[in-house]
């Protein structure tokens, strides 16, 4: 084979792992895999915001239309100010204040604030809309993206 053949081949190859990888990408997360379906509900939210605007964004979290099921999105500014939540709740109040500690006494507020643009976990005590705002261990993937935090998580023992 000639050099020309051989790297025509290997660009066709890669072509077809990157639209094998497209096609099982984040579109295809679901909640049997909790973990992954959390992950692919704030990158949503972040390209909502990038796509939309913030304004937009804002307006479609901080509507009931965004809850699902136990799986919401959270926003909050780089203050630690609740921005949005499907119902409302919270909203105004600051991971730096009302919101710092879970009922076990962690400070999982500000450990939030820490998050950058490649994510990171926080695991916390808070309270499942889906049970009657029962406190319940929760598992939240925040994210950074310009000024805002971008969160959503799921409660464990619900699925």
């Amino acid at each position: 084979m000639n050099g020309t053949l051989i790297a025509r081949m290997m660009m066709a190859i890669s072509l077809a792992f990157l639209l094998a990888a497209l096609a099982c990408g984040t579109n295809s997360a679901d909640k049997s895999d909790p973990a992954a379906y959390t992950q692919h509900l704030v990158a949503e939210a972040v390209e909502r915001y990038k796509k939309d605007g913030r304004d937009a964004m804002l307006a479609y979290y901080n509507s009931p239309a965004s809850r699902d099921g136990e799986w919401y999105v959270f926003v909050f500014d780089d203050t630690g100010e609740i921005i949005a939540r499907f119902d409302g709740k919270f909203v105004g109040q600051s991971f730096f204040e009302e919101l710092r500690t879970d009922i076990n006494g962690y400070e999982f507020g500000p450990e939030m604030m820490t998050a950058t643009e490649a994510g990171k976990w926080v695991n916390y005590t808070f309270e499942n809309p889906a049970e009657g705002n029962a406190p319940a261990p929760k598992h939240s993937w925040v994210v950074r993206s310009g000024d805002a935090f971008f969160a959503a998580g799921w409660y464990e023992g619900i699925q």
